[in-house]
C-alpha cells in the first residue's frame, strides 16, 4: 500500500500548543485571592461576633461556604485555561489553610466554646473552654497536615479524594 493509497491526513503531525499569555495565568489566582479574602473576612467576622448578635458568625460560615467555590474554581480555570503552575499550587494550599483550617477553627472555638455562658461552674467552663482550644488547634493542624501531604506527593491525581479540605470545614 502505497502513501497516497493511506489517508496520511490522519496521521499529520499537530501544531505545537500555543503557550497562554502571562496575563492569563493571573486569572486562576484572582480567585485564590478571592478564597483567601472570603478566609480573611471569615476570620474577622468570628472576632466581632458575640452572644449580644450572633449575626457575624452568620456571616462568618457563609464566607466559608463561599469560599470553597472559589475553591473549586480556582483549579478548575488553571487546568481549562492550560495555565496550572507550581506558584499557583502552593498559593492554593495556603489559600485552604488559612480558610479551611485557621477561619472554621477560630470560628468553632469563639462560637462553639467561648460562648458558653459564664453562670456555669466557672472551673469547668474553663475546662471545657481549653479543651476546646486543643480540639480546634487538631482540626487546622490535621487539615493542614493533609494538604502538606498532598504538596509532597510524587505522581498526584488532578482529584486526588484526600486533598479537598473545604469538605471537613
Amino acid at each position: 500500500m502505497t502513501a497516497e493509497q493511506m489517508d496520511l491526513g490522519d496521521f499529520a503531525p499537530e501544531k505545537p500548543r500555543r503557550r497562554p499569555s502571562r496575563g492569563m495565568y493571573v486569572l486562576p489566582s484572582l480567585f485564590t485571592a478571592g478564597n483567601i479574602a472570603a478566609g480573611y473576612y471569615a476570620i474577622t467576622q468570628s472576632i466581632q461576633g458575640s452572644a449580644a448578635d450572633p449575626s457575624y458568625f452568620d456571616h462568618a460560615a457563609l464566607a466559608i461556604g463561599l469560599a470553597a467555590l472559589l475553591d473549586g474554581v480556582d483549579g478548575y480555570i488553571a487546568r481549562l485555561t492550560n495555565t496550572a503552575s507550581d506558584f499557583g499550587r502552593e498559593l492554593d494550599s495556603l489559600a485552604d489553610v488559612i480558610t479551611f483550617g485557621v477561619a472554621p477553627s477560630l470560628l468553632a472555638y469563639i462560637w462553639g466554646f467561648r460562648m458558653l455562658p459564664l453562670s456555669v461552674n466557672p472551673v469547668l467552663r474553663d475546662n471545657v473552654v481549653h479543651g476546646g482550644v486543643f480540639v480546634c488547634f487538631l482540626f487546622l493542624i490535621c487539615g493542614a497536615s493533609r494538604l502538606a501531604r498532598f504538596n509532597i506527593s510524587v505522581n498526584p491525581q488532578p482529584r486526588n479524594p484526600g486533598k479537598p479540605e473545604a469538605n471537613s470545614s
